[in-house]
């Protein structure tokens, strides 16, 4: 047996054929058959359609945000989102509170036509908003976006946008003979005395109304002052749950808080309290704009017919007469008193009643609550007035007189301040009421 030669000896055959490779014997048989093979379409490859780069990359991952950037954006987004809230906000009408000081809109009243009427008093322009005869007593709702009023002679009442377009009737059947006529605070419903019952009426539409408060005994609303149509002569601020009412109650008669949820009648200044005569007409009862404080008559038990204006807390106590104002054997009597919508002042009616039997009606008198300063307003003097009430920021006072003289009717402005009054040109036998809007400044 042969040995197997060393891979050393043989290295030089391997190299040389590796460097020289010889066909295979087969190789001719190889390319025949493929020559008779069909080939696979140029459409099936990938590679026509898609880059091979997309296909071979690596997928890149996404980088990652550092704690502080992430959380800058997170408030950045947060303000984007609160900047597009009250963006949205602003785009809604905004209105006052129900109570307090306010600014001045437009003026609203019945011209002698019975027409209703809009007044600018920055200019004394006019503009009629409900044309025909009939209406009566106007008054907008506590946020300025509603108008109430009466026509056919009182037999119906109307709400409508504040410039008169979608009028709507709220009452179904033909109403008494309305004594106070005003809104409820939150301006959904609208408030009216008939008879001796405190009824509301849905400012939405037609309905039965509702009955807030039906009186007993003797209690009676007819103090309330068609002087004055203000919000506060009814509902206490500032959440309007209590009314004031003049008669009978727990301590004999008097003035008393009546709670609208219920409850006994709570008494704050009655006959036990003051040498008084108390009647259901007695006028004047009126909330402080905050709710803490009432301003009535008082009327002297020697002098029924007549009353001093007397300031009290809402549970009665600190009671003391307002004004300082007296002359040696005249009667003096203060009614319709009304409250400044930032609650400092008070305004009131005046009359002097002689010995002699002469009768001097005074002006409006504005007295501070807290010093007993008065201002008297300059116009002549009148015999009782068809309205009268404050402006919603407190510089000025509208009046309407009404005593049957030739001034009578005549609406003017008292700034409030110095007791300078105007003429506006405009006449009403009704009292005027002023839009409360949100203040500018």
């Amino acid at each position: 047996m042969r040995a197997a030669r060393p891979v050393e000896s043989r290295l030089p055959e391997i190299l040389e054929g590796i460097s020289a490779p010889r066909t295979p014997d087969y190789f001719d048989d190889i390319l025949g058959q493929v020559g008779r093979t069909r080939q696979r379409p140029r459409w099936t490859f990938p590679e026509r359609w898609l880059p091979m780069t997309a296909l071979s990359e690596r997928v890149a991952t996404a980088p990652r945000i550092p704690m502080r950037m992430a959380v800058v954006l997170a408030l950045l987004l947060l303000a984007l989102a609160l900047s597009i809230v009250l963006i949205a906000g602003s785009q809604r009408p905004s209105v006052p509170a129900p109570f307090g000081v306010a600014g001045n809109g437009k003026v609203v009243f019945a011209d002698q036509s019975g027409a209703i009427v809009t007044g600018n008093v920055s200019d004394g322009t006019t503009k009629v908003i409900v044309s025909g005869s009939g209406h009566s007593r106007p008054v907008f709702s506590p946020d300025g976006t509603l108008l109430a009023y009466l026509q056919r002679g009182g037999r119906d009442i109307v709400v409508s946008d504040p410039d008169g377009l979608s009028p709507r009737v709220l009452n179904t059947n033909a109403l008494g003979t309305i004594g106070h006529f005003g809104w409820a605070p939150d301006s959904r419903s609208v408030i009216a005395v008939i008879g001796s019952d405190i009824i509301a009426f849905d400012a939405a539409r037609a309905r039965e109304p509702k009955v807030i408060v039906k009186a007993d005994g003797g209690t009676s609303f007819s103090y309330l002052d068609r002087f004055n149509n203000n919000l506060s002569d009814l509902f206490r601020p500032p959440n309007g749950d209590e009314i004031l009412f003049v008669g009978k109650g727990p301590k004999g008669m008097g003035l008393y808080r009546k709670p609208l949820a219920g409850g006994a009648p709570i008494a704050v200044v009655t006959d036990q309290d003051l040498d008084s005569t108390w009647s259901s007409n007695q006028s004047g009862a009126q909330w402080s704009p905050d709710g803490t404080k009432i301003v009535f008559s008082v009327h002297p038990a020697a002098t029924p017919d007549f009353g001093f204006a007397y300031v009290a807390n809402a549970d009665g106590t600190d009671l003391r007469r307002l004004t300082k104002f007296d002359i040696p054997d005249a009667v003096i009597d203060e009614e319709h008193a009304s409250w400044s919508p930032d609650g400092t002042r008070i305004a009131l009616a005046r009359w002097i009643n002689y010995p002699d039997g002469n009768v001097d009606p005074r002006p409006v008198v504005i007295v501070d609550v807290a010093t007993g300063h008065e201002v008297e307003a300059s116009n002549r003097e009148v015999n009782g007035y068809n309205g009268w009430s404050w402006s919603p920021d407190g510089s000025l006072i509208l009046e309407v007189p009404g005593d049957g003289s030739d001034d009578a009717a005549k609406v003017m402005q008292v700034d409030a301040g110095t007791g300078q009054a105007s003429e506006l040109g405009w006449t009403s036998p009704n009292a005027a009421s002023w839009q409360r809007t949100v203040p500018t400044n």
